[in-house]
Parts: C-alpha cells; sequence; structure tokens
C-alpha cells in the first residue's frame, strides 16, 4: 500500500449518505471507518479484502504517536464496529428508487484483526457490498480531510462536521453562510440518539455546545454556530449556520482572560473530573478563566473522559520536573497555550502524559473497580447529577437485604 502524507489523507463519501444516514458510533469507530474508507483507490469497481497496519493509521492521525484506544483496544473496537449497522430511512433514495421502509446494512462483510511474522497488527476488512452506491459510485460525493477530524474527539462532533462540510461545499459559491435545519427528533435520530435528552438544556450542554466548541477550535475550514427554532414557545428544532473560516491565525492571549472569572453555576456545570481538573490548575495558581476557557477544553481524546484532573496532574507535575523554575505559573500556561506542548495528539510531552494516564487508569481499575466504574459513570454528568446518581446507587444497595 502506498503511503500518502496526512493532508492528502481525503474520504470521499456520498453525498446522500453523510447528509440523511442514521447511525451510532464511537468518536474512534468514526475515525477508524473514514480512515478505511480514504484507502479506497478512486478507480476501483468492487470491493475487496483490503488489509492496514495499525502503525498506519497511528501515522495518520497523531505523527508517530500512539491513537489512543485504537492501539489499547483494536480488536474489541472490530468486534465493535463489525455488529453496529447504518440506516437508511424511509425516503433515501438508492439507485434512483427511494426507500419505502427504513433499512438496515451492515459497514462491513468482514472486518478483523491480524499479526504477521513480525508481530504487527493489521486490520483486514471488506466494506458491505451494499454501501457500493455510496463509496464507489461517486456521483455527487462530499471530500473530508481527516486532518481535521482526527483533532476531533467528539462523537457528535464527528458525524455532524461531514454534513457542515456537505452543506458548505455544496452552496459556498453562492452563499457566504450557509444553512442546515433539522426537527429535534430528526437530528437526534441522525446522530444515533433518538428519545435521549428531552430537557433542551441537557441536549445543549452534552451535545449542541460541545460540537461547536469542537467544530470551531479544530477546524480548519469553517466555523458554526446554532440557534433553536421555535413553534409557538416550544423548542422544535435547531438550525445550524456555517461559515468558512478566516485564514488568519487567531491567539487567544493570556491577558484576555486574565480578569474572566467563570461563575459558580458555570464551574458547577463541569463533569466530575474536569471540575477535580480545574482546582487543581487554579491551586496551582492559574487564573480562574484561563484555566476554564482555555486550558480544560484543550484536554482531548477518549483516554482522558473521566480522567482529565489525572491529565492536569500529570501535566504539572511534568512541568515542575523539567521547567526552569516551576514556580513560574505563567511559563506553565505558555507551554500549554502557546508552544502547545500538552495539546492532545501533537504536543511533544503529550504521549509521556497519554502513557502515564493510561497507567494510572489501570491501577485505579485494578486497586479499587468500584471507582474507577464511577468514574466512567460521571464522564459527561455534571457534579451534582453524579452526586444525586451516587447518592441514589448507595439508597439502593441499603435497601437491597443480604443474602442469607
Amino acid at each position: 500500500m502506498s503511503k500518502r502524507s496526512r493532508k492528502e489523507l481525503i474520504a470521499r463519501i456520498d453525498n446522500q449518505l453523510v447528509m440523511k444516514a442514521h447511525y451510532n458510533l464511537s468518536a474512534v469507530e468514526q475515525k477508524l471507518i473514514l480512515f478505511l474508507v480514504s484507502m479506497i483507490e478512486g478507480d476501483r469497481e468492487d470491493f475487496n479484502v483490503q488489509r492496514v497496519k495499525i502503525k498506519e493509521i497511528e501515522r495518520h492521525f497523531v505523527g508517530e504517536k500512539k491513537w489512543g484506544s485504537v492501539y489499547e483496544r483494536v480488536e474489541a473496537l472490530t468486534d465493535s464496529i463489525s455488529s453496529k449497522k447504518i440506516t437508511l430511512p424511509k425516503g433515501f433514495v438508492v439507485d434512483g428508487k427511494p426507500v419505502t421502509m427504513n433499512r438496515y446494512i451492515p459497514w462491513f462483510t468482514d472486518i478483523d484483526t491480524q499479526t504477521d511474522e513480525e508481530g504487527e497488527i493489521s486490520i483486514k476488512y471488506q466494506f458491505a457490498e451494499a454501501l457500493k452506491p455510496f463509496l464507489l459510485k461517486l456521483n455527487e460525493y462530499v471530500r473530508i480531510g481527516l486532518s481535521d477530524v482526527a483533532l476531533l474527539s467528539g462523537k457528535h462532533s464527528i458525524r455532524m462536521y461531514q454534513t457542515f462540510i456537505a452543506e458548505r461545499n455544496r452552496t459556498k459559491k453562492f452563499k457566504k453562510v450557509s444553512y442546515l435545519a433539522y426537527g429535534l427528533d430528526e437530528l437526534k435520530a441522525m446522530l444515533g440518539i433518538p428519545g435521549m435528552y428531552s430537557a433542551t438544556q441537557d441536549f445543549k450542554r452534552r451535545v449542541l455546545n460541545p460540537m461547536r466548541e469542537e467544530v470551531n477550535e479544530y477546524s480548519q475550514e469553517i466555523t458554526i454556530d446554532y440557534d433553536l427554532l421555535k413553534t409557538r414557545r416550544k423548542i422544535t428544532g435547531v438550525e445550524f449556520a456555517i461559515r468558512d473560516k478566516k485564514q488568519i491565525k487567531q491567539t487567544k492571549k493570556k491577558e484576555d482572560l486574565t480578569d474572566y472569572i467563570p461563575s459558580a453555576e458555570e464551574v458547577d456545570q463541569l463533569p466530575r473530573a474536569k471540575y477535580e481538573a480545574y482546582q487543581k490548575l487554579v491551586g496551582y495558581g492559574v487564573k480562574e478563566g484561563i484555566a476554564y476557557r482555555q486550558l480544560l477544553p484543550r484536554i482531548k481524546g477518549e483516554v482522558f473522559d473521566g480522567f482529565e484532573d489525572y491529565f492536569v496532574e500529570l501535566a504539572i507535575e511534568h512541568f515542575k520536573a523539567k521547567a526552569k523554575d516551576p514556580k513560574k505559573v505563567g511559563a506553565f500556561v505558555k507551554w500549554w497555550v502557546e508552544v502547545e506542548s500538552f495539546d492532545s495528539g501533537k504536543g511533544k510531552d503529550w504521549p509521556g502524559i497519554l502513557e502515564a494516564t493510561i497507567a494510572k487508569k489501570k491501577k485505579l481499575e485494578k486497586k479499587d473497580s468500584t471507582a474507577y466504574a464511577n468514574r466512567m459513570e460521571a464522564q459527561k454528568m455534571t457534579r451534582q447529577e453524579f452526586h444525586d446518581w451516587y447518592k441514589k446507587q448507595k439508597e439502593q444497595e441499603e435497601e437491597t437485604p443480604m443474602e442469607s
């Protein structure tokens, strides 16, 4: 297989599949599928069995460093993907004919891992025949640059980023701003979360706001914003506004946030581990606004979800060990913000923090499996939500009679 540079890695997918299909894949699963799609030769007329080394995937996503959980759980990942399907909703057009009922198709007819004689792990895969019209017979398609996708960590951000790029490319010639509107139920179905987040504030906090923040921070092509649509007084939909990103490097200076202090309500909305990470940063001497708006959002990656406090603790330890004057907190912030030393996937000190975090997680899981499980449960909960959940669990345990 010929090696291509990271900038050359483009996944070409039928526009309709990107804009209308429903599926629920984790962030890592989506990245892997997009990468495997990018390996399809442009002149191919049929799917055949292909193989790609894990090292090749790592190289394109984070240089020479380990690509988080793909490296750690590749067999579990391929097993998980093999059981998941795409939903083509009613009205979806296949070969010129609309689907009359929801149609469910798998991503692959075969996907597995293999180890060669040298001990290198590869993924062997073959896309499902039903995907031919969407991956091979491309008439109108969207080009998805994997360098942007690689830096996104939220599964909803990755899924919608594809639709944003598709719509912007389709309309940019005659519109300064592109708009995409969805009914709430339609959007949730597309994201694979039908029936979830009935409270609008929860949907904004857990889906829409993180999506906006990630795309705007990491995309080199677009920025997005959204408005909630109302029918009478009821929230019934979401409209996204998509703009081209100005090709002027914008840098937030530390001074911009020196006088900003997040409200108690803002801090309380942080998940448990992020709250602890925030407290560690402030305790070290980082200004509240810089900790909240600049440093916490830079902790990216599935490995760190629910363990952001580990990341901050290790980053501070590393800085103290390497810096000429570990008491200069401003230098610590500069290392992170300007030098990007701790930035997920690209910072020079990030791989060491990744390895140390994985080691600490494994140690916790072995020593106290309940505490580890609680952290996993608390990933997307605010501190108060976790407190309420934990209290309820304890009450249920007390009410359950012990076996004689």
